[in-house]
């Protein structure tokens, strides 16, 4: 598990890494598979406690870029850690 400054640390990186990924996307098929990869790495290194952070930060992520995200319609829903 990781501390939350970790966490957040990783987090604020795919942050980031949003805004360009979007714009050069080429087809949407490519986004969620990728997205929901490294969210997943995220997710799974939080304990218990970060969950809830975590799961509440990517989603905040996504809705800072709805606009962008809406013609690629449905997607899964977050990855939820396992125990």
């Amino acid at each position: 598990m990781k501390s939350r400054a970790q966490l957040e640390a990783e987090l604020d990186r795919l942050a980031e890494m949003l805004p360009p990924w979007l714009q050069h996307l080429r087809h949407e098929a490519q986004f969620w598979p990728q997205f929901d990869a490294l969210a997943d790495a995220i997710v799974k290194e939080a304990g218990a406690d970060d969950l809830a952070h975590v799961q509440a930060r990517l989603e905040a992520m996504l809705r800072v870029h709805a606009e962008a995200l809406d013609w690629m319609g449905e997607r899964s829903p977050l990855p939820s850690q396992q125990t």
